[in-house]
C-alpha cells in the first residue's frame, strides 16, 4: 500500500505542468513579499532594466542579513566607481519607491541539519581544516523584479541550496549577472 501511494505521488509530481509549478512558485513569492493577489506577477518578455536614473532598487532578503549586506555593498561599490554605464543606483527603504526589486527568501520547510563543515567554521591550526559540526542547510529562491504599472515582471530568478550562517552572495551575483547581460545587449 505504501509503495502504491509513493508511486501515485511520484507520478503526479511528474505530471504537474510547468504552468502549475510556476503558479505555485509565484504564490510562494507573493506570500513571502506580502503582495495581494490583485498585483500581477509575470515573467518578463524581455530582460530590460528600467531606464530611469537614478535606478531605484529595493532589497528584500527575507531576513538574511548576509544576502542583503552583500547586495547593498555591491551597489555601493558600483556607485563609488561613478560608472556611467549604470548611472547612480539608489537603494530605497520601501518597495513602492523602487523600480527594481532584489528579492531572496528561504523556502519554508526546506531546513535540515547535516554533519559537515561550513565556511564560517573555525579552522583548527593543528589539522589545517575546518572542524566538523552540525550545519543547517535550506533552499533559497531569488528574484529580480521590475515594477511596471500593470504589476511586477520577473527579469531573473534562481534557486540555490545554502548553508545558513555562511555569507550569501547569490542575490549579489544575480544582480551583477543581470547588469553585465544588460551592458552586453546595449553594445550589440
Amino acid at each position: 500500500m505504501g509503495n502504491a501511494l509513493f508511486l501515485t505521488v511520484a507520478i503526479f509530481g511528474l505530471l504537474q505542468s510547468p504552468a502549475m509549478q510556476q503558479e505555485s512558485e509565484i504564490a510562494a513569492l507573493r506570500k513571502s513579499l506580502g503582495i495581494p493577489a490583485a498585483v500581477k506577477i509575470t515573467a518578463a518578455r524581455m530582460t530590460q532594466l528600467p531606464g530611469e536614473r537614478p535606478l531605484k532598487v529595493y532589497i528584500d532578503a527575507g531576513g538574511d542579513a548576509s544576502a542583503a549586506r552583500e547586495a547593498y555593498d555591491y551597489i555601493q561599490a558600483l556607485n563609488a566607481k561613478q560608472d556611467d554605464q549604470y548611472g547612480t543606483i539608489e537603494v530605497v527603504a520601501g518597495a513602492a519607491a523602487a523600480s527594481l526589486w532584489l528579492v531572496q527568501y528561504e523556502v519554508p520547510g526546506t531546513r535540515r541539519k547535516e554533519a559537515g563543515t561550513s565556511n564560517s567554521t573555525a579552522t583548527d591550526p593543528a589539522r589545517g581544516s575546518g572542524q566538523a559540526e552540525n550545519i543547517t542547510r535550506a533552499e533559497v529562491r531569488g528574484y529580480i523584479l521590475v515594477s511596471k504599472p500593470e504589476g511586477l515582471e520577473i527579469l531573473s530568478r534562481y534557486k540555490k541550496e545554502v548553508t545558513l550562517g555562511d555569507r550569501h552572495r547569490e542575490l549579489r551575483a544575480a544582480f551583477s549577472k543581470l547588469l553585465k547581460e544588460q551592458a552586453k545587449s546595449e553594445i550589440q
